[in-house]
Formats: C-alpha cells, sequence, structure tokens
C-alpha cells in the first residue's frame, strides 16, 4: 500500500484568515502520521505543489522544514516529492533547500526530486516525472528496467490532463498537450495539478488525489488523500478523508441561521437581497457578499429566496426559475451558481 497525495500549496494565503498556515502544516503532518502508524504503507507519494509561492516567504519554508527534519527521524517509509509548476520560476527552484539537504544525504527518508528518475524501493518501481518534463516519453524510456526488476510500476506526473475533472465540473478539453498515452506495464498514475479527487475520464489507473483540505471556499468537499494497493492489476484507490475532518472547513451559506460553530469551519455569507442587514454576524463568518436576484415580472420579490429555501435540489430549482416569465439568462445563471454553491459546500 502506498499514500497518492498532493497540491499541499503551503503558504497559500486566505484573506481574514490568521491560521491558514497551520491548517496547510496540519494537514502534512496528519498524513505523514497515518503512513507511520500504517503497518502496510510502503510510501508517501507526493505529486508536486508543495508550496503555492514561486518563492514563499521564509516563514512558510522554515515552517515545512522543521516537519521534514522532525519527521525524517521517525518515518518508517520513504516520501518522495517532485517539483510541479507551483516550483519553479526563471531557473528558481522554491524545494531548492530540500534538494540540496536531500543530495547531501542529509535526509534519509525524504527524496525531493527535480528531474525525471526511476527510484526503486522494496515494493515498486517508481518513475518520478516533475512538471515540465514529458509524462509519455519519460516511462518509455523506463520500462525495460522495470521490466527486469519485476515489481509493481506507478508514474508520479503533474498537469492537466485531458479527461480530468475540475472542481466547478468541468471536464478537460486538453487532447493536444495532455493527453496521457498509457504505457503498458504500469500499474497505477499518481496525478496532481487537479483540486478535486478522482480518475482521470478513460483511464482505468490514472488518479488525481486532489488537495488534502480546502484551499478557497470555491473547493469542495470531501477532501483527503489517496490509500492505493499497488498488488491490485487496476488499483481501485481509497479517498482517506476521517484523520483530517478536525481541520476547519471552508463553507458558503446562504442563511446566517445555518452558520457552524468557530471550532468546526470559516464561513462565507453569501447574503440574498432580501436579508435583513442588520443581523448579527458570527465571528468566523470572515467575507459577506451580497447576491441580488433581481425580478423583472415575478411580483414577490422574496420569491427565489423562498424556493431557495423549499427546493432541495439545485436542477429541480434551476427547472422551476426557468419557468418563470421575466428572468435573463444572467439572472438564471447566478441562481444556478448560488444554489450550486449553497448544496456542495454544505458540511
Amino acid at each position: 500500500m502506498f499514500i497518492h497525495t498532493a497540491d499541499w500549496h503551503i503558504g497559500k494565503p486566505l484573506k481574514d484568515v490568521t491560521d491558514s498556515l497551520s491548517r496547510q502544516i496540519e494537514a502534512v503532518t496528519v498524513i505523514l502520521d497515518y503512513a507511520n502508524k500504517s503497518e502496510y504503507c510502503n510510501a508517501v507519494l507526493v505529486a508536486a505543489d508543495v508550496f503555492d509561492d514561486y518563492e514563499p516567504p521564509q516563514h512558510v519554508k522554515d515552517a515545512f522544514l522543521d516537519v521534514v527534519l522532525t519527521y525524517d527521524r521517525k518515518m518508517n517509509c520513504p516520501v518522495y516529492i517532485m517539483e510541479g509548476n507551483h516550483s519553479t520560476a526563471h531557473d528558481y527552484s522554491n524545494l531548492k533547500t530540500f534538494v540540496t539537504l536531500y543530495n547531501f544525504k542529509k535526509l534519509k527518508w525524504f527524496k525531493f526530486i527535480t528531474t525525471p528518475k526511476l527510484m526503486v524501493n522494496e515494493a515498486m518501481a517508481i518513475s518520478i516525472v516533475p512538471h515540465g518534463f514529458n509524462y509519455n516519453t519519460v516511462p518509455r524510456k523506463h520500462a525495460a528496467k522495470v521490466k527486469r526488476i519485476g515489481k509493481p510500476w506507478v508514474v508520479m506526473l503533474h498537469d492537466l490532463l485531458h479527461g480530468s475533472t475540475l472542481e466547478s465540473g468541468k471536464v478537460v478539453e486538453n487532447k493536444q498537450s495532455g493527453k496521457l498515452i498509457q504505457v503498458p506495464g504500469v500499474r497505477y498514475y499518481a496525478c496532481g495539478d487537479v483540486h478535486k479527487a478522482g480518475r482521470v475520464a478513460g483511464k482505468a489507473n490514472a488518479w488525481y488525489c486532489g488537495s488534502p483540505i480546502q484551499h478557497t471556499f470555491g473547493e469542495h468537499l470531501p477532501k483527503g488523500f489517496l490509500l492505493v494497493n499497488e498488488q491490485e492489476k487496476y488499483p481501485k484507490p481509497r479517498l482517506i478523508k476521517e484523520p483530517l475532518d478536525h481541520i476547519k472547513k471552508l463553507v458558503t451559506i446562504t442563511d446566517i441561521q445555518q452558520a457552524p460553530t468557530a471550532e468546526e469551519a470559516y464561513v462565507k455569507y453569501k447574503r440574498v437581497d432580501d436579508s435583513d442587514v442588520s443581523e448579527q454576524i458570527p465571528d468566523n463568518v470572515i467575507t459577506v457578499e451580497d447576491v441580488i436576484l433581481e425580478q423583472e415580472t415575478v411580483n414577490d420579490e422574496g420569491a427565489a429566496a423562498d424556493v431557495i429555501k423549499s427546493i432541495d435540489r439545485e436542477k429541480e430549482l434551476f427547472l422551476f426559475l426557468k419557468r418563470q416569465k421575466g428572468y435573463s439568462s444572467r439572472k438564471l445563471t447566478l441562481a444556478k451558481r448560488l444554489v450550486g454553491d449553497l448544496f456542495t459546500n454544505a458540511v
């Protein structure tokens, strides 16, 4: 078994959230602790984007360095970390310090990779293809050696693949530069870059693990990391989310009475036009966005808000509004987006 994770985006700021860094670091330590406690976990594969910025502030790098040095002394399995599209700019890598430690053999378990490499441990062979390198040709160069090794073969990559599903639900159409041509013998493709966990359409063994926690209010639950059995012919990874459940969520609401507690979540409040502007706003509501659903021929000014509260499913609401005369396509799109956020982000 191994853990497949990616897109930690350590250092990504969230407006008015003072502990965003601690949320990200805690998610990382939860994943590493899970690997250590599992007697069957033989590797942690981090498919890039450890940091959010090309040049993260020193305190952000120091926070992650502390994690690396602490866990390098107590890990029971290797941790493979490669560069992604958030890692390099103008030949500068935000992993430079960590790569130096690894190259000078100052780290035992953490392995930082910036160029394509075939790594082999007791359980499997791993073709590591950092962002910017061709994930179709590199594994082909490793194929003969992997065949001689005779172990299950995993490929790590970080890119927006054709057939991947984004947080918005949109399926990526990227046949020119994002088409994955599967290499015979590869057991599993561990993909990073898309923050929504799921399989790449048309590829039985290519999966995105998604980000371990929400980084913005636009990212939907559930979040976690994937646990993969490399011994299966076509591994079906399992999303592990429970260990991360205690980390504060990012929740969007349209009814202030639905606000979760400060211990549970940070809240974005989408206040519809008939809401009382003087209502008491809880401290954990960090942003208030006024949403106006204008009506041209419907007499009841609160009809849209009432429908939102009374109809349980987004599709039914959208069809209902579509039947009402006087709603322009722009307003229908706004209503659909509002209700979609209400239901998909609900805790």
